[in-house]
């Protein structure tokens, strides 16, 4: 699956290892079920939209974000 971006929003599908470092918002995908280090050092993120099947989120998944 692709990542798909619309707008501001950055659709997370799960095929990237590493997000682009100037997304703001983010929505996860329904099949998502767990997240790495993939949103670390985004520092412009400033919205994350979770799933209800995320079953874990990993030490560095949002590392060096400030916001």
């Amino acid at each position: 699956m692709a990542n798909i971006s619309v707008g501001d929003i950055y659709k997370y599908m799960g095929s990237d290892t590493h997000a682009p470092n100037n997304v703001k918002c983010v929505r996860f995908h329904p099949s998502i079920t767990s997240v790495t280090h993939v949103f670390q050092d985004c520092t412009q993120l400033i919205s994350v939209v979770l799933n209800e099947g995320l079953q874990k989120i990993g030490n560095c998944a949002f590392a060096g974000c400030f916001h």
